[in-house]
């Protein structure tokens, strides 16, 4: 028995441990119950509003242009919409509300349209709408966005105001193109029309080079010309302040940017072209630095170039190319021997002519520094050079002529030489004794030819850049060398005139030093030529004038006009605060103005459209259904740039 009570006791305390363990799993149970709950409710919220932010972004992301409203000759309601929101949107709801009886009509409609999208014929034509009648038109999305849109029938179920391009409404014949006219009848839908001037000033010749668009009259100062020059190398020059006139000419760079070789340059004829060769094209500085090959350059009256440029064109390859391109040699005639612009900022200088005479720089020449024409070569007067090797050798009877850009303070230093040590034969170009000089040696100082400046000590060495020349006839006396500076002879004194031997020497060319490395110079160089002829003095003077960017101008013939007139019809005209509205896409540089019509003159209401809106209360000027403005250029003479203009245009009536 006690054993049996001890295991009933037993059995006792184990079914108490039991049912206290299972109330507090209850317990426990029920805890986590609810806090499962709670947790599956604070999920079920932060999903709806996660939900309901997506709800709001879908919508905000959401929109719906009215291109067009307006009637058909049934007089059915016809609305062309885009989407211009990033979403697809789903319209169900059309609501057109009578402002006149102040009642609320909704038609069930079911259009998907995609981003971009636009949808025509909406709703399908199925709703009637009677001349006059004034209604607000709604466009309900399944999102529940509206848009709305104010609309006015015109007469004879036109639907809007209408305006469209008239040629000779007030008389004057239309000066100019535009694109897209059409696009404009209905009031700002997002498609530009674009205005574009005509060339009205040309007089004689100027035929146009088949397929290309744009281009810039080029003219040549006869006044710095002495004589008719034949295959002369051009310089042109394109920046902000181009030529004789500071003429602003980056138009090239917006419309070809990178595209360099999208151009053409043509004699005054307008289509045979001439070679170029594009020593720098820098589009971000908007700067570029062209050689052109003019055929014929005139003494008596200015010669005319057309330069091309369009963005749409091929590449100009047959006669446009950057320096060792065979139209880039082609610039340079058969009798230049060497042409080295010194423009590489590193490594080997590369000869423009088709000989291949390149030269190679020693010894830590600082190639990057600032020229005369873009970059040149910086000496320091220790032992920079550059080397050319046996080139240019020219003997006794040799006619030649050598030019270099020279900006220093030495009063001793080579530019151009082909000379070593004793003997001495050949010859030299440079500041001796702080003058400029110039030596044709067989044996100095018994059988040789010396010229120099005639002055004590030479004034162009005084750190501002000087053109610095020789010419020789190949005569063998003294008689025959000019020195030039900046395109003028230059007062010289003879020292010796014995020459009779051969000047022939196997040491090789160098720029800024002798061959036997005397003489460094210090200073900065620029554009070095050598030519196996004697240059006549014209060509070195307009040569002058022309690498220092004051031989051409931009201002030729040309003259670009824009006149465009446009006829506004179905204008209800009795209305108070009628507005006309232009958006302004892409301006150009030119003014644009734009007049109205009031049955007898012109007025203007807008001196120059810029980008944006630009609005103007014409309410005043509404005397009849019909109504014109016109749209002309700002600058009416010399304008020698083609200039366009994006416009987006509608009339608005502010109904009060």
């Amino acid at each position: 028995m006690m054993r049996l009570m001890v295991k009933l006791g037993y059995s006792r305390r184990g079914v108490g441990s039991i049912l206290g363990a299972a109330f507090l799993i209850l317990i426990l149970l029920s805890g986590y119950t609810s806090y499962t709950l709670y947790i599956k409710q604070v999920g079920e919220y932060t999903k709806t509003l996660q939900d309901m932010q997506t709800y709001d972004l879908r919508r905000n992301e959401e929109n719906i242009e009215f291109i067009s409203v307006s009637t058909t000759i049934e007089d059915k309601l016809n609305l062309t919409v885009k989407n211009t929101g990033s979403n697809q949107a789903h319209l169900i709801w059309l609501g057109i509300l009578d402002e006149t009886t102040n009642t609320q009509e909704y038609y069930k409609i079911n259009y998907y349209i995609n981003p971009s999208e636009t949808v025509s014929n909406i709703p399908d034509d199925t709703i009637t709408i009677l001349e006059g009648q004034e209604r607000v038109i709604q466009l309900v999305t399944e999102l529940g966005n509206t848009f709305i849109y104010s609309y006015l029938t015109g007469e004879g179920g036109s639907g809007e105001t209408i305006y469209d391009f008239v040629d000779e409404t007030c008389g004057s014949s239309p000066i100019g193109t535009h694109s897209f006219f059409e696009a404009q009848q209905y009031g700002p839908d997002g498609i530009c029309d674009t205005l574009t001037e005509e060339n009205k000033g040309e007089t004689g010749g100027g035929g146009w080079l088949s397929g290309w668009q744009k281009r810039l009259k080029i003219s040549v100062d006869h006044n710095d010309v002495d004589s008719n020059l034949t295959d002369f190398p051009l310089l042109l020059y394109l920046s902000t302040s181009s030529g004789i006139y500071n003429d602003d000419i980056t138009c090239i760079f917006d419309d070809v940017g990178i595209n360099r070789k999208k151009i053409a340059l043509t004699t005054s004829d307008g289509t045979t072209q001439c070679y170029v060769e594009i020593e720098e094209w820098d589009t971000p500085s908007k700067e570029a630095w062209l050689w052109v090959k003019v055929p014929s350059i005139s003494n008596t009256s200015d010669t005319g170039l057309y330069l091309y440029y369009d963005n749409t064109h091929s590449d100009n390859t047959d006669y446009v190319g950057d320096t060792g391109s065979i139209p880039a040699e082609a610039v340079w005639d058969s009798n230049f021997t060497v042409v080295q612009h010194l423009h590489e900022v590193s490594g080997t200088h590369y000869d423009s002519t088709s000989n291949g005479n390149d030269g190679t720089p020693y010894n830590g020449i600082t190639q990057e520094a600032s020229g005369k024409i873009d970059g040149a070569d910086y000496l320091d007067g220790s032992n920079d050079y550059i080397s050319y090797g046996d080139i240019a050798g020219f003997d006794t009877t040799d006619p030649f002529s050598m030019f270099v850009w020279v900006k220093s303070t030495d009063e001793d230093g080579q530019f151009i030489a082909k000379m070593g040590g004793p003997p001495y034969r050949g010859y030299q170009f440079l500041w001796w004794e702080d003058r400029i000089s110039f030596f044709l040696i067989n044996s100095w100082s018994s059988n040789c030819l010396l010229v120099r400046e005639t002055a004590t000590s030479s004034p162009y060495n005084d750190d501002a850049w000087h053109q610095i020349g020789v010419a020789y006839t190949g005569s063998g006396a003294v008689s025959g060398i000019e020195l030039y500076v900046d395109g003028q002879v230059l007062a010289t004194t003879n020292i010796f005139d014995t020459l009779t031997g051969s000047t022939i020497t196997s040491t090789g060319l160098r720029v800024g030093r002798r061959g036997d490395g005397s003489l460094p110079l210090a200073g900065t160089l620029d554009e070095v030529r050598i030519s196996h002829m004697a240059r006549s003095t014209a060509w070195i003077k307009a040569a002058y004038e022309s690498e220092r960017d004051n031989l051409v101008y931009f201002r030729g013939t040309e003259n670009y006009e824009l006149n465009l007139e446009v006829q506004w019809v179905s204008v209800d005209f009795d209305k108070a605060n009628e507005w006309l509205c232009i958006y302004g896409g892409t301006m150009d540089f030119e003014d644009i103005l734009v007049d109205i019509w009031n049955g007898t003159d012109w007025v203007n209401v807008l001196i120059d459209l810029e980008s944006g809106w630009n609005s103007v209360d014409i309410s005043s000027y509404l005397v009849s259904s019909t109504f014109i403005i016109r749209y002309k250029g700002g600058l009416e003479t010399s304008d020698s740039y083609q200039d366009s203009w994006e416009i987006d245009a509608t009339f608005l009536h502010v109904w009060t």
